[in-house]
């Protein structure tokens, strides 16, 4: 891990310069070492990170993520708060992803159809999932917020369709997953990249706690 940071270090000192380096304030420059740590999966020169920053800069005040301002989230100078963290790391990784695919590079991710996901492997419908869909996701942010320790990477959002998945799984069984989640997170740090894999294992460990917690 460290060998890691100090080589996106390295290579952060190549690129940022004097028309980037106010973007790497005390308060932000940990999101943006979290969000190259993403970039440098993709083996994408660095310089297109550089572009990336300058995107943000000239473009903070217009910018969105998943239909919502990004501008008060980024500007936001809390540090303490993990829920406002995780929020600019991912937000900031949404827009990477859109970014480097406008510029003719693959996107990071295969796109999936949520709702196709939830109605198939959670059996409920589409119309249903999508007048809950806002409580689903409101719903986990607020489960990782206070279950998941900061740094697992069962926060990383190639995992979310899975969580996603159960949150709608226990709105349709009336079931409490906070208790679990703790339990869950606390003895897992990984994840199966394949959801539907991962999502029927959760379930299944769902399921074998509530058994115990019976019995207990």
């Amino acid at each position: 891990m460290f060998d890691s940071f100090r080589d996106s270090l390295d290579r952060l000192c190549n690129i940022v310069d004097k028309e980037i380096k106010n973007m790497f304030t005390i308060t932000n420059s940990p999101i943006w070492f979290a969000v190259f740590d993403k970039f440098k999966k993709t083996n994408i020169g660095d310089l297109q990170f550089k572009e990336f920053i300058i995107y943000i800069s000239n473009s903070i005040d217009h910018l969105k993520v998943n239909g919502k301002s990004f501008i008060s989230i980024y500007k936001s100078k809390s540090t303490r708060d993990r829920s406002v963290v995780i929020r600019k790391v991912k937000g900031l990784i949404q827009l990477l992803d859109e970014f480097l695919h406008r510029n003719g590079y693959e996107s990071m991710e295969e796109p999936i159809d949520v709702k196709t996901f939830l109605s198939k492997h959670v059996g409920i419908t589409k119309e249903s999932i999508e007048k809950d869909l806002e409580l689903y996701n409101e719903t986990l942010d607020d489960l990782e917020e206070h279950t998941i320790r900061h740094g697992s990477t069962l926060l990383e959002k190639q995992n979310r369709l899975s969580l996603l998945a159960m949150v709608a799984y226990s709105y349709k069984e009336d079931i409490d997953l906070d208790e679990w989640m703790l339990e869950y997170a606390r003895k897992n740090n990984t994840y199966f990249p394949d959801q539907k894999k991962n999502y029927f294992h959760m379930r299944d460990d769902l399921h074998r706690f509530l058994k115990k917690k019976k019995r207990a």
